[in-house]
């Protein structure tokens, strides 16, 4: 490996890992933020919201913008752009202005992670990029970890303004190494395509905002209705022109698409609402509630990258990684009424961060990693996008369905419960849209599967029989075994 390919690995590594981190750490640090007077919850949510949504515009637009300017120089500016957020975040005195630098933050983090997968695209050759790709994943599956527990000391210690300078230094850090270390890349005329990136953030936009206002003014309030309609005409044209061509490439884009959608909104769903309710109903800190969440999030990072057997395909395994997830969820949702989420909901998160770290690390592979390279349009940009439009969704919806439970049941722990319940079928819907991706025919073998450690006691019997159809005599030469 050439030192240009380390550090773009370096790179990638970072960039993912304080995106993934801010992802998820700012939901512990809510509380302290609120207790501050800087801004309300509501205020809080749009800040999460928008945040997201930023990142969606960002992800669909990334590409394109490396393309056009050289994936170094949209690297270096999207550092510069989250590094000049995180300073306006850690000053602000007023919600706001919180929102709007959070708005910032997602804009630099997406073109950041954008320009990074270019550069590891140009810096790696077609056959060597599986590879690399393995290892800039444990990144993700740290962040995971890390996100939600150091976030959680910080806001509890220093204090939540710390976070954001915490993170304005790294960006300053990953401008330095793009800067000196990374190899510079020429751009090349393209289109940035606007239309396609304001198209993407309206179909997902304007559900979301129309899930929060109805929290308010109800489902029939002409605003809601109106912007529905303008996001629900969006998504169409969207659809139909970034869709691959042909039924088949077709059907397995929306259903692999579908899926992401359903699981990255029931995971970062979950994680608002178990530490809303950690928040607010058992009365934790920002670091208790790091603390709580490490169950689920460790587990979802350990299935995230553990090897796991696929002998009946990457869809089946990802399937029952939802269920998995749904069940953990179901299991949440039973104990939610007798307010026992901040005490022993260690063992549930812990089956349902199992499951969550299968879907994930299987997904993408089964679905979505199919998309031709000659796919038209934005369609490989979506890819990336999706998460996202997913995140903001899931959060979105279990706010709104745990607000609309508040006010229609007594006490706050069964809201929490019918919110939880929201996010077990989000979870078995990712299950049913990965079970109905197509599998392509013809495609490559399976790889054989690895001998772990029962082999050894079990070869000895190898070496008499084996089964196929009945009993018969192999050699030792046939089973591997040196003379």
């Amino acid at each position: 490996m050439t030192p240009t390919q380390r550090w773009t690995l370096a790179v990638a590594w970072i960039v993912i890992l304080t995106a993934g981190a801010d992802n998820l750490g700012v939901n512990t640090a809510l509380r302290a933020i609120q207790a501050t007077g800087v801004a309300s919850a509501p205020t809080l949510l749009w800040a999460l919201l928008v945040h997201l949504l930023a990142l969606l515009a960002a992800l669909c637009a990334g590409d394109r913008i490396g393309t056009r300017i050289g994936n170094r120089r949209a690297l270096i500016a999207g550092s510069l752009l989250y590094t000049g957020a995180s300073a306006a975040c850690a000053l602000a005195a007023h919600g706001t202005v919180l929102v709007a630098a959070r708005a910032g933050q997602g804009a630099g983090s997406g073109l950041a992670v954008a320009a990074a997968l270019g550069l590891m695209r140009l810096a790696f050759p077609a056959d060597s990029r599986g590879t690399a790709a393995h290892r800039v994943a444990p990144g993700f599956a740290l962040a995971l970890v890390a996100g939600p527990l150091v976030d959680g000391a910080v806001a509890a210690g220093p204090g939540w303004r710390w976070i954001f300078a915490a993170d304005a230094v790294v960006g300053l850090c990953v401008a330095a190494i793009g800067y000196l270390l990374v190899r510079p890349d020429g751009g090349r005329r393209g289109r940035l395509d606007p239309e396609g990136v304001l198209a993407a953030v309206m179909a997902v936009g304007g559900p979301v905002w129309a899930l929060v206002r109805s929290g308010r003014v109800g489902w029939r309030a002409p605003e809601v209705l109106v912007v529905l309609g303008a996001g629900a005409v969006a998504l169409a044209a969207l659809l139909w022109w970034d869709t691959p061509s042909g039924p088949l490439h077709r059907w397995r884009f929306l259903a692999g698409n579908a899926s992401d959608l359903f699981l990255f909104a029931s995971i970062y769903g979950t994680a608002f609402l178990v530490a809303a309710d950690l928040r607010g109903v058992g009365g934790h800190g920002p670091l208790g509630i790091g603390l709580r969440l490490t169950p689920w999030t460790g587990f979802m990072a350990a299935a995230t990258v553990y090897p796991v057997r696929e002998r009946f395909g990457r869809e089946w395994v990802s399937a029952l990684g939802s269920a998995l997830h749904a069940g953990g969820l179901v299991w949440l949702a039973w104990m939610a009424p007798s307010g026992q989420l901040s005490t022993t909901a260690a063992v549930p998160l812990a089956l349902s961060g199992i499951g969550a770290g299968l879907a994930l690390s299987r997904a993408r592979v089964a679905g979505l990693g199919r998309v031709r390279r000659d796919a038209p349009g934005r369609a490989p940009a979506l890819l990336g996008a999706v998460p996202m439009a997913g995140a903001a969704v899931g959060i979105a919806l279990l706010a709104v369905v745990a607000h609309a439970s508040r006010s229609g049941v007594p006490g706050p722990h069964r809201a929490a419960g019918a919110a939880m319940a929201c996010g077990a079928g989000l979870a078995l819907a990712a299950a049913v849209a990965v079970l109905a991706v197509p599998r392509e025919r013809g495609s490559a073998p399976r790889p054989p599967a690895r001998r772990g450690p029962a082999w050894s006691v079990l070869r000895p019997l190898a070496l008499v029989t084996v089964p196929n159809g009945g009993r018969r005599v192999v050699s030792r030469k046939r089973c591997g075994v040196p003379r």
